[in-house]
Order: structure tokens, then C-alpha cells, then sequence
């Protein structure tokens, strides 16, 4: 009688015995602690840039509002916002060492699970109608321009000014200039205090009460680095938006337009900056002597516009090298103009068929923002871009050297700017 068969199927496999299975399940359910970790690591860095991104731009805010108490010598408006900036900080760096900690503890308990309780979040907290109703706002407001056009169109004038927070708001014109006298009046005292509390609300809320933040930067994934898919989609919903909106001929939307402008030109490097400091510093040494006060000489009656120093020919000509000067650093191929702002106006002014539109726009963006804000902030308070933050200017030398090369600079381009647009205005008319 023949010995019976015992060799297993080719088809069947080889039993797996007790010992091998433990070591396989343990080693999976490590797999899965290690994923679950991993997940709980990049969604904790997700979150990291967000709020480092945040940051940085509250920084900003808070260093405008810095220089805001510094130009009307607001002395417990400065101290607040300081000793507020610091506090803000310290807040954010004992959550990130908290959060270190806690992840080194989950490193030493390799069995231990990290705690993703998904129920504790307040999207999850939602119905389930509230859910979708919240992926579709924020879908349209992150790619449909014409969304927010209609949104904004419908707004009254103080939903429209409520819209935009004073904190945010790049406005360090002088009133000498035509756009800004037309804004604004003359601070008073309980107009700082105002704005000093709204640079300190907007800090504490941490952009949570600023709708057009919100729309601008947070709806996006950080950081927006230029050529990346989130800042490309930015850029052409809100080129589109501004395009529509200043295309209406009306200037109810210029604040709004402007705003968005500093939005781009304050979320990016300047490139100029190194070079515009030491133009300023420039300027500063070789023009001193035009601040130096010169005394009546004794027995004599002079007019004390005889002996200012600002007007005579040797100030003219030290003013019209400053002005020229000034044109070269701006127009600088490593970017004298805020390249962000350059991209974007570039967008806009593709997304407007009528010439008339493009015309209003480039003067809206050259007369009305670059040079009486932006350029004018840097010159007069160059604080508020981080120039000169370790040299003290004298509010004269602010006024009489810096803000009359800004003055005389705007008159230039205003009188070039005016001069196209009389004759881009009879071009349409005889047609």
C-alpha cells in the first residue's frame, strides 16, 4: 500500500504560523501609527505656514501703525502697539514649542495613536448642509470673479467702507497732493487714537474681522509665492475683479482698488529697497545744509524768505538731481517698481477691451496710488517698508528734504500723465 500524498495544493499557501502573524500585525499596526503621525505632522505644517504667513503680514500692519504714532508723536499709541507686537509673538512661539512637545512625547510612545479627533473641529461641527453651502462660498470667492463683482457692486457707501479695515489701509499721502487732499482732512488727535485701536483690534483678531484679508490671502493656501498655482489663481480673480470694477468709470471703487494694490505690494519683497535706502541716505547727508538755520545779520531787515535755504537756486538745482536721481533707482530692471504690483496691473489691464479704462487705470495707478501712497511712505517714512530702522530722521529733513523730492517727483508724472490723457480724451471724441 502506498504511503498518502502530503504535499499541499499549488494552489494553497503555506500556513502562516502563530509567531509570524503577531510579527506581521505588529509591524502593520506600527505602519498605521506612522501614517496617522505623518498625516497629524503635515496637517500641524499646513497649518504652521498659514499662521506664519499670517503673521508676517499682521507684522507689517503693526509696523505701519508704528510709524502712523511715530508721525503725530503719539508716544502710548507707540508704547501699546510695541509691547502688543511682542506679546502677539510670544503667544505664537509658546503654541509652536507646545506643539513640538507634544509631538516629541508621541515620538517616545511608538504604540500610542495620535489624538485625531476630527469632531473637534468647527467645520465638523457644522450640519451637513452648513458644509456644503460653506465649500460653495468659499469655491466662488476663490474662482469666480464675477461673484465678488456682483458682491461688491450691491454694497451701499459705508458697506463699502466698512468692508475695508483702516489698519490696512497704505495711506501716508500728504495733503499737497490732489488725490489725497480730496480724501482726507486734517488728523486730529482722537483720529490717531481711532486708528491706533483699529491697528491693535486687527492684530488681536488676527485678520479674523478683516473681510478683504480674508478674501486676499486666507481663502488661499500660503504662501503665495509667486508662479505657484494658488498665487496664479489670485492673481486672475482679482485682476478680473478690479478690471470690472474700474472699467465702470465710477471712482466709488478706488479706495477698494488701491487697497488691493498694497495688498500685492506689501505680501512681497521690494527689490529696490536696498538701493532706495541708500538714495535716502543719499540725500539725507548731501542735502543737510539746505536745513541749517541762517540768522538776520545784526542792524539788517531781510525777509525771512530771503534766507531760506529752500529757496534758491542751489536748493532748485539740488532738488532737480534728487528728482532725477530718484527716476533712475525706479526705473531700475531689478525692480523699481513693486514687481508683484507690476504683474498684477499687467493682468488687469488685459482684462480691459476699452482704451479709455486702460488710460483711467494707469492713472489711477500712478497719480492716485504709487506715487502719493506708496513712494510718498517710502520717501517720507521709509519705517514703513524697513528702510532706515537703525538711523533717527528728523521730522524737518522728513518734510522739507524727503517729502519735497516726492512733491516735485508727483508733479513731474502728474503733468506727463494729464497731458496723455487730454489727448487720449480728444482722440475719442473726434471718433
Amino acid at each position: 500500500m502506498s504511503a498518502p500524498n502530503t504535499s499541499m495544493p499549488k494552489d494553497e499557501e503555506p500556513p502562516v504560523s502563530f509567531e509570524d502573524f503577531a510579527t506581521r500585525y505588529r509591524r502593520s499596526q506600527r505602519k498605521q501609527v506612522q501614517r496617522k503621525r505623518l498625516e497629524t505632522r503635515l496637517r500641524a505644517t499646513k497649518v504652521s505656514i498659514g499662521v506664519s504667513a499670517r503673521m508676517i503680514r499682521i507684522g507689517n500692519t503693526v509696523q505701519r501703525g508704528l510709524v502712523e504714532a511715530l508721525k503725530h508723536d503719539d508716544k502710548v499709541s507707540f508704547v501699546g502697539l510695541y509691547h502688543m507686537l511682542h506679546d502677539l509673538r510670544e503667544t505664537c512661539v509658546s503654541s509652536a514649542r507646545r506643539e513640538d512637545h507634544r509631538e516629541a512625547l508621541d515620538e517616545r510612545e511608538s504604540c500610542s495613536e495620535p489624538d485625531l479627533d476630527p469632531s473637534s473641529d468647527f467645520f465638523h461641527q457644522l450640519s451637513p448642509q452648513s458644509r456644503a453651502d460653506l465649500l460653495e462660498i468659499l469655491r466662488l470667492v476663490r474662482s469666480d470673479p464675477q461673484f465678488l463683482v456682483d458682491r461688491l457692486r450691491s454694497f451701499t457707501t459705508a458697506q463699502l467702507a466698512a468692508f475695508t479695515s483702516p489698519a490696512t489701509t497704505l495711506d501716508a499721502g500728504d495733503p499737497a497732493f490732489p488725490s489725497s487732499a480730496r480724501a482726507r482732512g486734517h488728523y486730529s488727535f482722537n483720529r490717531t487714537q481711532a486708528k491706533s485701536a483699529s491697528f491693535k483690534d486687527h492684530a488681536f483678531s488676527f485678520e479674523r474681522t478683516d473681510p478683504l484679508s480674508i478674501l486676499l490671502c486666507n481663502v488661499f493656501a500660503a504662501p503665495l509665492e509667486p508662479e505657484t498655482p494658488e498665487a496664479t489663481l489670485r492673481i486672475d480673480v482679482w485682476s478680473s475683479v478690479c478690471a470690472q470694477l474700474m472699467s465702470q468709470g465710477s471712482s466709488r471703487f478706488y479706495p477698494l482698488v488701491g487697497q488691493i494694490l498694497s495688498a500685492w505690494a506689501t505680501g512681497s519683497n521690494w527689490k529696490a529697497r536696498p538701493k532706495f535706502e541708500l538714495y535716502l541716505m543719499d540725500i539725507l547727508q548731501t542735502g543737510a545744509f539746505l536745513l541749517e538755520h541762517i540768522d538776520t545779520p545784526a542792524g539788517l531787515n531781510f525777509a525771512t524768505e530771503a534766507l531760506d535755504p529752500l529757496r534758491t537756486d542751489v536748493a532748485e538745482e539740488f532738488f532737480a538731481s534728487a528728482v532725477d536721481d530718484l527716476f533712475r533707482v525706479l526705473d531700475d530692471p531689478d525692480g523699481g517698481f513693486p514687481r508683484t504690483v507690476l504683474q498684477f496691473s499687467k493682468a488687469v489691464l488685459r482684462k480691459m477691451d476699452n482704451p479709455e479704462s486702460r488710460s483711467r487705470f494707469l492713472e489711477y495707478l500712478f497719480i492716485q496710488w504709487f506715487f502719493p501712497k506708496f513712494l510718498y511712505s517710502a520717501l517720507t517714512y521709509p519705517e514703513t517698508h524697513g528702510l532706515l530702522l537703525d538711523f533717527h530722521v528728523r521730522k524737518d529733513a522728513r518734510d522739507k528734504l524727503l517729502g519735497q523730492v516726492g512733491l516735485r517727483a508727483y508733479s513731474q508724472v502728474f503733468a506727463v500723465l494729464r497731458s496723455m490723457w487730454v489727448l487720449l480724451v480728444i482722440h475719442v471724441a473726434q471718433y
